[in-house]
């Protein structure tokens, strides 16, 4: 679906005419789910606040080393990417001008801002 030149959304079956069981819609939320669970659960972005003024981001990478994401909120668009080993988590983030974001880390370690080192663990 990513790599379909005639085709700006997800179909709602993995092949659609010639290729595909030649029916359903070539526009189906359904196929979307994998997106929410990625957004709000790997990288723990949930709204607060309607429109993303407010929101959360609390990742919980497990077992995954790295990601990047990035979407489109009616304020301005979201990214983040992250790195994750066993002796560092790193983490990436664009927050749209006039949003706030509220930002849970579960490890306790040293967290720097910007390149600067906080002198305490409350963002």
């Amino acid at each position: 679906m990513v790599n379909d030149p005639n085709h700006t959304t997800l179909y709602e079956g993995w092949g659609i005419g010639k290729k595909g069981f030649g029916g359903g819609t070539t526009n189906h939320a359904w196929s979307g789910g994998a997106q929410i669970v990625i957004s709000q659960h790997l990288f723990g972005i949930k709204p607060l606040e309607v429109g993303y003024k407010t929101f959360l981001i609390e990742p919980c990478p497990a077992s995954f080393t790295s990601g990047t994401l990035s979407f489109p909120t009616v304020r301005g668009t979201i990214s983040a990417s992250f790195k994750n080993n066993p002796e560092e988590f790193s983490m990436k983030l664009h927050i749209p001008k006039g949003t706030t974001a509220i930002v849970r880390l579960s490890e306790q370690g040293v967290i720097r801002i910007n390149g600067k080192q906080k002198k305490s663990n409350n963002l």
